[in-house]
């Protein structure tokens, strides 16, 4: 058998601020400097990442994805009348109890079970259709939830729009304001690894790109998610009335991740081709980079996320790239804002080399040394040796524009960590609430009783959205201690071992 692997440096993604914490806050209050927007009393930042407590062996090839995850979040206290805001305040640690899966029609822990079909609908392999994506859409106008289902077995990709319960669904999606569950998509192929699609009010995108995620690929001595650099990406129009694609072909490029711009010519009649066999004529007229610096965790204004946008906000890294599936640890030590209008006017006037050409080519010590006011990318800089996670937008009300409003991102200050590099029991993070408009002021810092691990996506819930939600009747809980107890008889030490055993051969 070989021998368990040891590591001369630390674990990219179990030592730092990577690694993962031991303990759970309850309701915590939160000291805070600054002043904080009105905007935020009522609501709750929530931010989901890693956190592998059963799988944190320091001499495995642990990706940032694997083992457990954790929900960390800050909620913002209102006390006293509305509008009263501020001095009346106060920040905490919210409780951000589990409730259960979301079905597609109720979730288990929830009042009013609905005993009907869910996800997936019934039968032996509805488990295996009930998958959905990670970046689920809800339309700003109906508050509909538009998702799509990425499987195994054919037809390989579905499609669901859930109508909400608590508000009049005008200009509604759905079908009568109906559900629609597990739609088929046609003209897929084979099982797709499908991590998010784009939605507007009158098209859904999604992107067949040659990463395959399907068990099947072991027969072939090949991972279950396997990238064909051969392939093609295709992407697909379900609102066509007859299935549409554009294929892109693979061009050699080095390893990056930025923010691009596709433009499609779809053609919703089916025409000759030069082979004179009837097929749709889909034509990609734009595909380039609006600039050279990496680009990763985009978000934007909500209530632009099905329309136009004219701002794109992101995190970025300086001298580095985000790699391929964030397969290494990256510190993100700048968040970028994007004047995506501005940028595609000028790329379509004076147009890049296709795939690989670029419309702003600086770096980024080049933008940020700027003091142009009008230019289209601004930068927020970290402190050296603070690092930042994924922003969120939060607009003001009333706001004079689309980026009047603020980004909340957890942050990290690396002059906590020892000298091998693990963090100090003392460690902490903050939440810092930054001007998105300029991206130079910090309006507030709210100091967590603990620190935050480098994690993935957050989310913003306003005060109107949690006093909406629908109640429910219970919440999961810690497994009884007689449950634990079962770990360690001798079957589970038996499969411990099996397991142990079978990835050691694996390695």
């Amino acid at each position: 058998m070989p021998s368990r692997k040891t590591r001369d440096s630390p674990h990219p993604y179990l030592s730092g601020n990577f690694a993962p914490i031991h303990r759970v806050q309850p309701l915590t209050p939160c000291e805070y400097s600054g002043t904080l927007p009105e905007e935020l009393a009522g609501g709750q930042y929530v931010r989901n990442g890693g956190n592998p407590l059963i799988n944190g062996s320091l001499e495995r090839d642990a990706h940032w994805f694997d083992g457990d995850g954790m929900l960390s979040g800050v909620a913002f206290s209102r006390h006293g009348e509305k509008g009263t805001f501020g001095q009346n305040s106060s920040t905490t640690l919210p409780g951000l109890e589990t409730i259960g899966w979301y079905t597609g029609t109720n979730c288990e822990g929830e009042a009013g079970i609905i005993e009907e079909p869910g996800f997936g609908g019934e039968g032996l392999l509805s488990f295996f259709k009930e998958w959905t994506t990670a970046h689920p859409r809800v339309d700003p106008q109906t508050s509909e939830l538009l998702l799509y289902h990425s499987t195994f077995a054919p037809p390989y990709v579905q499609y669901s729009v859930i109508p909400p319960t608590r508000k009049e669904c005008a200009g509604a999606l759905s079908v009568g304001g109906a559900e629609v569950l597990n739609a088929p998509v046609a003209g897929m192929h084979s099982a797709k690894m499908m991590h998010d699609f784009g939605v507007s009010r009158t098209h859904t995108i999604i992107m067949d790109l040659p990463l395959s995620l399907d068990p099947l690929n072991l027969a072939k001595n090949k991972p279950v998610v396997a990238y064909d650099p051969n392939g093609v990406s295709r992407f697909g129009d379900l609102a066509a009335p007859i299935p549409t694609d554009t294929t892109s072909k693979y061009e050699k490029e080095e390893e990056q991740c930025r923010l691009y711009y596709y433009e499609f010519q779809l053609s919703s009649e089916q025409s000759l081709n030069k082979s004179g066999s009837g097929e749709v004529s889909n034509i990609i007229l734009n595909q380039w980079a609006l600039c050279a610096v990496s680009f990763e965790f985009p978000t934007l204004n909500e209530a632009q996320s099905m329309s136009a946008a004219k701002y794109v906000y992101g995190c970025s890294v300086e001298g580095s790239s985000f790699g391929a599936a964030l397969g290494r640890a990256v510190k993100i030590d700048s968040l970028v804002k994007v004047d995506v209008e501005t940028l595609i006017q000028r790329g379509k006037s004076n147009t890049p080399n296709q795939i690989t050409g670029c419309v702003d080519n600086r770096e980024m010590s080049e933008i940020v040394a700027s003091r142009d006011p009008e230019d289209p990318i601004k930068v927020f800089k970290m402190p050296p040796g603070w690092y930042a996670q994924e922003s969120r937008f939060v607009p003001r009300s009333n706001g004079s524009s689309e980026d009047d409003g603020w980004l909340l991102s957890y942050v990290f200050d690396e002059s906590q960590l020892d000298q091998g590099g693990e963090c100090l029991e003392s460690a902490r993070s903050e939440l810092w609430v930054i001007d998105a408009k300029t991206m130079a002021e910090v309006v507030a810092k709210v100091y967590l009783p603990q620190r935050v691990p480098y994690g993935l996506h957050g989310n913003w819930f306003s005060e109107e959205q949690i006093l909406n939600q629908r109640p429910a009747t219970r919440f999961r809980s810690v497994p009884p201690l007689e449950k634990e107890a079962q770990k360690t008889s001798p079957a589970w030490r038996l499969w411990l071992s099996i397991r142990h055993a079978i990835q050691s051969c694996l390695n």
